[in-house]
Order: structure tokens, then sequence, then C-alpha cells
């Protein structure tokens, strides 16, 4: 039971960097649009 467990966590770990790499890139992309729009503005 010891193996499944460690590799399901291994599994869930990598998803959640995963997940966290594309929130962060989305959320740099925002901000990317974000500095473009108020540049435009200004």
């Amino acid at each position: 039971m010891v193996v499944p467990v460690t590799v399901l966590t291994c599994f869930n770990a990598e998803i959640l960097v995963r997940a966290f790499t594309n929130i962060t890139n989305v959320m740099d992309s925002n901000n990317v649009q974000m500095g473009r729009m108020n540049r435009t503005a200004l």
C-alpha cells in the first residue's frame, strides 16, 4: 500500500506544480495585457 500512495502523492504534486505554473503564466500574460492597455490609454 505504501508504493501506490507514494506514486499518487508524486502525481498530485506534479499536477499542483503544473497548475501553479499555468496560473502564473496566465497572471503574467494578464499583467502584460494590462500594461499594454495602460500604455495605449496614456
